[in-house]
């Protein structure tokens, strides 16, 4: 995973969820019709940074941006991101040559210099 985009998508999606959380308490809790619509442009606004945190989380996974449209699904949406493969998956480091050689039997690679005479 990328670490770099995946802090970028925390610094979008974290206050985008806040947004959207609190405004939508707000939406609940105001009868002010005009404070409801603030409140509920609000809701758009926190789900679009959301969105676009979850895009920056699918790109950190090595996915496309446009995966981070599943966020619009709620928790389904957020399980399926969560089990993306991650593409960008560093594989352990492979053992150097001339410790495989020397795990098959002593066998000297290519260009390497020819062991030491015996003593008869």
């Amino acid at each position: 995973m990328d670490a770099r985009l995946n802090r970028i998508s925390l610094l979008w999606g974290g206050p985008g969820l806040a947004i959207q959380i609190l405004a939508y308490l707000a939406v609940r809790a105001t009868t002010d019709p005009l404070l409801a619509l603030l409140a509920l442009l609000s809701v758009l606004g926190g789900t679009a940074l959301l969105l676009i945190g979850l895009g920056y989380y699918a790109k950190a996974k090595g996915h496309s941006a446009a995966w981070g449209l599943f966020g619009l699904l709620s928790v389904i949406g957020l399980i399926v991101l969560a089990c993306l493969p991650d593409k960008l998956k560093r594989p352990p480091p492979l053992p150097s040559v001339e410790g495989a050689n020397a795990a098959v039997g002593g066998v000297p690679s290519v260009g390497s210099e020819p062991p030491p005479a015996s003593p008869e």
